[in-house]
């Protein structure tokens, strides 16, 4: 809506977007780095990449002033700084600096931080100039320990994150969809539908990965087109994916690929609650998220063919269409194929629906309408804080620093530098410890009972280290030739099992195949994780745990979620383990009440 005051609003975006589409923009516009900043803010906004959430442009056509940026994009940000007759020499910790000087420059009466990450109280607390209203979007994962206290509104197409905004001290929440710039359906509309499937995305999560190899194996087997523009991380490559692999696009050259796609795939990526390292705790998205894909499949005219679930922007069977699983996502492709008109009228539909409703003109009257609604209402101004020292600052001085890291006790103890010294699990005397979490072994050393029952996926030094406390231990291992190395050290209480490793098969059956034993502890700590999960818990003792190592992967979820399903609480113990100095560890302990480990 126009605002009728005198004095137009100043509204001013910043978008902090990924790095491999910074860097993919400037590799293939290699001259772009030496122009100027209008040059380059204009080219990277009309690349179109983000653009379903780009809202200030349109802002103007409603009287305001208005400003965008891409305030991680090195160059741009650089070209800007010499314009204003500033070194333009970036240094560690640039983005939020730049942050803050665009905006006391800019001076906005509503600020669009498109990325919460990039912002917070303190920084907020630092600015000359103090924006009337703060707001940002999310729909993707958060985590626990991220400071919203410095935003009056989060927008977000997800409802679980109206729930969690407040909690991590955003003022409000409101429910907001991205959108389709009207701009682009002239050039797009006159590009050729000429393939039967098109995905356009990350390869990353296993629920994407199986769907995307189980349409590869169909396309080979009933010879439809399909068009796989994949980016991210290549190691998950099937195989069967790799006839149909397409080079990675973004912004304006995605739109031109999903285009055309007579159908485009959405699979509706999970969204979770993580811990402040980023380890997953638990999935929030309930079914109930949505992509910018979604938005821009259907802009474009295709038919998206989109995870079962909520869908409270388009309806299913009359403008998107639904599927349940990989083999009933390859039946509707193929029943569309057969039936072309009925795609097409989908299709239609969809298009109509989105052009309507979420254009971008349209999004950004709804944007000011939810910020003047709040410029409305008086303002609270946030109380600065001071974080204070204990102790005197100390200067950094990288020796000194490295000679307090290596004389730690803590990790000598553990034996942390043993272990990286020799590439072994071991403590700091050389006894074998198990390869979980350090304060996880703390835990067990002080709680796993003496005269337990033990069984552990995976065999090595954590087996020796449950014989010396368990009156009998099973232990199966894939690895035939670390099954022998290791064999010969096991006392004979021990029962090691070689098995064949096949997803879903023996190797993580085993305990499950075992009759006369109820575990009080059961490690899950080798190979094909999520099926060992899913057949341990009938073998477990009444009072028996699951210790899960490395929970912080995302591939695990499923397991993880499997068992707190069945009535388990989950204990998360995160922190360095032995060997390893770039990355921490989590581990997890699954527990009942009246468990062996009195937790």
């Amino acid at each position: 809506m126009p605002h009728e005051a005198s004095k137009p609003l100043r509204v001013m975006q910043t978008i902090s977007t990924y790095r491999n589409f910074i860097d993919h923009f400037y590799a293939y516009n290699p001259n772009m780095a030496s122009m100027d900043y209008k040059t380059q803010n204009e080219a990277l906004t009309n690349y179109g990449f983000f653009a379903p959430h780009i809202i200030s442009p349109y802002t103007e056509e409603l009287g305001c002033v208005q400003e965008l940026t891409f305030s991680n994009a090195a160059y741009l940000q650089s070209a800007w700084l010499k314009e204003q007759g500033l070194s333009s020499s970036l240094q560690p910790g640039w983005e939020t600096d730049l942050l803050r000087r665009r905006i006391d420059k800019f001076k906005p009466d509503i600020l669009y931080v498109f990325s919460p990450y990039t912002f917070n109280s303190a920084l907020r607390d630092r600015l000359t100039h103090q924006p009337k209203l703060v707001v940002s979007w999310r729909c993707a994962t958060l985590q626990n320990n991220w400071d919203w206290s410095a935003f009056d509104v989060i927008l977000t197409s997800m409802p679980s994150i109206i729930d969690y905004a407040p909690k991590l001290g955003a003022k409000s929440a409101e429910m907001f969809s991205p959108g389709f710039p009207l701009s682009l359906v002239k050039e797009l509309i006159s590009i050729p539908q000429d393939t039967d499937v098109v995905f356009v995305g990350s390869l990353t999560g296993a629920r994407r990965i199986a769907m995307l190899d189980t349409v590869a194996r169909a396309a080979r087997q009933y010879g439809f087109s399909l068009a796989l523009h994949l980016s991210g991380d290549f190691s998950h490559l099937t195989p069967h994916m790799v006839p149909y692999l397409r080079e990675p696009v973004f912004g304006l050259d995605a739109m031109r690929c999903l285009r055309r796609g007579r159908m485009v795939l959405d699979s509706r990526t999970p969204v979770f609650l993580s811990d402040r390292h980023g380890y997953p705790i638990e999935d929030i998205s309930e079914n109930d998220n949505c992509s910018m894909r979604l938005f821009e499949a259907t802009g474009c005219g295709s038919l998206v063919l989109a995870l079962d679930g909520v869908s409270r922007w388009f309806e299913w069977e009359k403008e998107i269409v639904p599927y349940k699983d990989p083999d009933d996502l390859v039946k509707r492709i193929r029943h569309f194929i057969a039936n072309p008109e009925e795609r097409d009228r989908i299709a239609s539909a969809g298009q109509n629906r989105c052009l309507t409703e979420y254009n971008m003109k349209r999004n950004a009257e709804k944007f000011m309408d939810i910020a003047e609604k709040r410029l409305n209402k008086p303002a609270i101004k946030p109380r600065p804080y001071e974080v204070v020292a204990p102790n005197e600052p100390k200067s950094f001085n990288p020796n000194t620093m490295f000679q307090e890291i290596i004389s730690n006790s803590y990790l000598k103890k553990m034996g942390w530098f043993s272990s990286y010294h020799r590439q072994a699990i071991v403590d700091d005397d050389g006894a074998p410890l198990p390869w979980l979490s350090y304060p996880a072994v703390n835990l067990l050393e002080e709680r796993a009972p003496y005269g337990c029952t033990v069984f552990e996926y995976g065999c090595g030094s954590s087996t020796l280290w449950w014989a010396k406390r368990a009156k009998r231990v099973v232990v199966v291992e894939h690895n035939e030739q670390w099954f022998n190395t290791m064999k010969s050290q096991f006392p004979d209480h021990v029962r090691p099992v070689l098995q064949r490793l096949e997803p879903g098969g023996d190797y993580s059956k085993t305990v499950a195949m075992i009759k006369n034993i109820k575990f009080d502890i059961i490690v899950i700590d080798g190979r094909d994780r999520v099926n060992c999960a899913y057949n341990s818990l009938s073998s477990l003792s009444p009072s028996g745990v699951i210790v899960f190592d490395n929970t912080d992967r995302l591939e695990y979820m499923p397991g993880r979620q499997f068992i707190k399903d069945a009535g388990f609480k989950e204990l998360r113990l995160t922190g360095l383990a032995s060997m390893v100095l770039n990355v921490g560890s989590c581990t997890s302990i699954f527990y009942r009440d009246d468990n062996c480990l009195g937790i």
